[in-house]
């Protein structure tokens, strides 16, 4: 297997079955059958090409645009809302990322995250007002039983 270089990123190339160069290229495949043929594909696959898909991320509660994926990672492109750009992994939270929401439904995930904050400290304080650490009432247990058992014999 070659590499070739193109706009400062090294593409590994393959020579298929029927004599062709291939090469992936943003998880797309292409082929030519010369070698600056392939080239000139891949240059300009790997162009500058604007585009703007915008999401609303869950974990945020952020508004953003994904412009793009990363050559060599394949994290996904964004700049958020505040102007601020970053790489998000294509696989990990994948479920935290929504369509564009619209004000309306906005204002309603808050609300819904803000219950969501509430019931969950609801139910730490439910349950932290009624734990006990187990093994130390099994053994306070099994030591009163040893004390009345003594007592008797």
């Amino acid at each position: 297997m070659d590499t070739m270089n193109v706009r400062g990123t090294k593409v590994e190339v393959h020579t298929t079955i029927d004599h062709n160069f291939a090469a992936t290229w943003n998880n797309n495949y292409y082929s030519s059958p010369t070698w600056d043929g392939l080239r000139k594909k891949l240059l300009v696959a790997s162009k500058n090409l604007k585009i703007e898909v915008p999401f609303f991320e869950v974990r945020n509660a952020a508004a953003g645009v994904a412009t793009g994926i990363h050559t060599n990672s394949g994290n996904i492109l964004v700049r958020w809302a505040n102007g601020k750009t970053d790489q998000l992994s294509s696989w990990r939270g994948a479920n935290e990322r929504l369509r564009c929401l619209s004000d309306e439904e906005v204002a309603e995930f808050v609300s819904l995250k803000a219950a969501v904050v509430t019931a969950e400290k609801a139910f730490k304080k439910f349950r932290d007002d009624r734990a006990i650490d187990l093994k130390q009432v099994v053994l306070d247990a099994i030591k009163a039983l040893e004390a009345t058992a003594t007592e008797t014999d």
